[in-house]
């Protein structure tokens, strides 16, 4: 017989066989055997889905200044030292403290103006689609006469003054509070481990980022700037926060009476891991019709700013020094025996 058949002699028009029925009806004993292996083996686990990654994180604590400053306000304390050690950041609402901030329009003139000086250093960054530029703010007098010295930029140099002033009083009680706590734990805390170095003063811009920000010309930040003690954050307008940490992504709201205070590494250190370090940076939210930039004042510590360290201000005698006192007032003991004899 011929193999060479139309395909259509070949092709089944009649449909699949359905399945062979039982000689009971449509359920069999066997059925009944698998629904209860399956009712007794298959045991759903309770499964709970992670929670979001906002709601991981609490809100960092926001305290008052007058509460940090006074002395029996033991709980805005508490609160800090809490935040500290589980986000890493916390903010201080100073209610019109800084009421003589420079306004936006002012402060992009003179940071213009600072970007063709060599006013120490400066750096440039991009995170999360914004462009971070920073300028260390000039603190000494001859070189603000050098840099300020005509009338139009005067005033602003007197503004910036008043709030690296005010900047630096609250960066005081909170090394004193760190201070204590980490001798607390330590029960000593030498001096000189803390390799003390002046505060750096920084005027920042951020804006969003253009086409050529990844341009070779772009200056990288200094390194040694993030091995700080901690920082505080002054944004000039309302904006968003974001905290990068072990634990992730930290955002919330930081408002221009706002002191944001991020820990750095050597407080992470000197707490032996109690406080953890953190990196901060503000975001812009601008839409495509204002794309004008926003500033913040930063001030960076590397050691506790103290005027005199507690537990500390006293005068170490070497055993040397104690021996020849020893011996002068033997001395005067002798001549005074020899006196009465």
């Amino acid at each position: 017989m011929s193999l060479d058949r139309l395909p259509s002699e070949i092709s089944l028009s009649a449909p699949c066989p359905s399945p062979i029925p039982t000689g009971k009806g449509s359920r069999s004993a066997a059925d009944d055997v698998f629904s209860v292996f399956l009712n007794s083996s298959l045991n759903v686990p309770d499964l709970t889905l992670p929670e979001p990654l906002s709601a991981r994180h609490q809100p960092p604590a926001d305290v008052a200044l007058p509460s940090l400053e006074s002395p029996d306000d033991g709980e805005s304390v508490d609160r800090v030292l809490r935040s500290t050690g589980e986000l890493g950041v916390f903010k201080i609402t100073c209610d019109g403290r800084f009421a003589e901030v420079p306004e936006r329009l002012e402060l992009d003139r003179v940071f213009r103006l600072l970007e063709d000086m060599d006013t120490g250093f400066r750096g440039k960054l991009s995170l999360r689609g914004v462009s971070k530029q920073r300028i260390a703010w000039v603190r000494s007098n001859k070189a603000k006469l050098e840099c300020f010295g005509d009338e139009t930029f005067r005033d602003f140099s007197e503004k910036m003054e008043q709030v690296a002033s005010k900047l630096d009083s609250i960066a005081k009680l909170l090394s004193r509070l760190f201070y204590e706590y980490i001798t607390k734990k330590q029960k000593l805390l030498e001096h000189k481990r803390m390799h003390v170095k002046e505060p750096v003063l920084s005027l920042c811009r951020y804006d969003q980022d253009q086409e050529d920000t990844g341009s070779t010309h772009d200056v990288t930040i200094d390194s040694g700037l993030d091995d700080h003690a901690f920082c505080l954050h002054l944004p000039t307008t309302h904006s968003k926060f974001v905290v990068q940490s072990a634990r992730g992504p930290l955002s919330f709201e930081a408002d221009p009476d706002t002191v944001v205070v991020t820990i750095g590494q050597r407080i992470e250190g000197w707490s032996m891991g109690d406080f953890r370090s953190v990196y901060g940076e503000m975001i812009c939210e601008q839409n495509l019709h204002d794309r004008e930039a926003i500033f913040a004042v930063e001030l960076k510590c590397f050691s506790f700013s103290l005027d005199k360290f507690p537990n500390q201000d006293y005068t170490k005698i070497s055993i040397r020094d104690q021996l020849l006192i020893a011996l002068v007032i033997l001395s005067f003991y002798n001549l005074y025996l020899s006196i009465l004899s």
